[in-house]
């Protein structure tokens, strides 16, 4: 693997992740650093030469594992499918471009991907739902990336509150309700991940087992 013409515009350690990004990237490069990385909790994402790797700090993690929790509980409440394939990458070398997500969900579209080894965006649907928590903000955009592949919905957490993005025609709009889950506003989300900063893990387990049950489906 060579990095040859290349150059770096960015390395950051902040709160939540230590990233880097890479210009001039080719894409049998992105490939082999994809399997040079595997395993290493690092998370790289290719926007037609451009190359952000980024390795989540603990904050980065404990607000993953709260959003997932999040909707683990409420799907189990409402018996709605849900189906987690967290950081899995997805790529198209067609259009040059390849993500993997802090979290991403199959939910209207679980019975088309359960079972397979191997999902091609080439021909099967997206994730539903994609999560992408930026601590830092010094980041790559990847929304570019989410909307060439049609993603519907993606989730940006900030480090101080939790948006809401809806596919629209020529990029994503902000919204204030999820349309996966039509019950789940950007307000209630934020709250809860205020919630989970400073309460220990199995407490904060059981605060959103509590509030799932009690909140209305409509």
């Amino acid at each position: 693997m060579s990095l040859t013409g290349s150059n770096i515009s960015f390395y950051g350690e902040k709160r939540g992740e230590q990233r880097v990004i890479l210009h001039n990237v080719n894409w049998l490069t992105y490939e082999q650093l994809l399997q040079d990385l595997s395993g290493q909790n690092s998370r790289l994402c290719f926007d037609e030469g451009t190359l952000e790797i980024m390795t989540p700090l603990p904050e980065h993690e404990r607000v993953k594992h709260a959003v997932e929790l999040i909707l683990e509980f409420v799907a189990d409440e409402f018996e709605m499918n849900l189906y987690c394939l967290g950081s899995t990458t997805f790529k198209r070398r067609d259009v040059q471009r390849g993500f993997e997500a802090d979290s991403c969900f199959y939910i209207q579209n679980e019975s088309k991907v359960l079972g397979k080894q191997g999902i091609d965006l080439s021909i099967d649907p997206p994730p539903d739902l994609i999560v992408e928590i930026d601590i830092s903000r010094d980041s790559l955009s990847k929304f570019a990336i989410y909307h060439s592949f049609k993603v519907p919905e993606v989730w940006l957490y900030e480090g101080q509150s939790l948006q809401i993005h809806l596919l629209a025609e020529q990029s994503y709009r902000r919204a204030s309700t999820s349309n996966a889950f039509r019950f789940l506003s950007d307000v209630e989300i934020s709250k809860l991940l205020e919630k989970n900063q400073n309460t220990p893990s199995s407490e904060f387990r059981r605060l959103v087992k509590a509030w799932a049950k009690k909140m209305p489906s409509g």
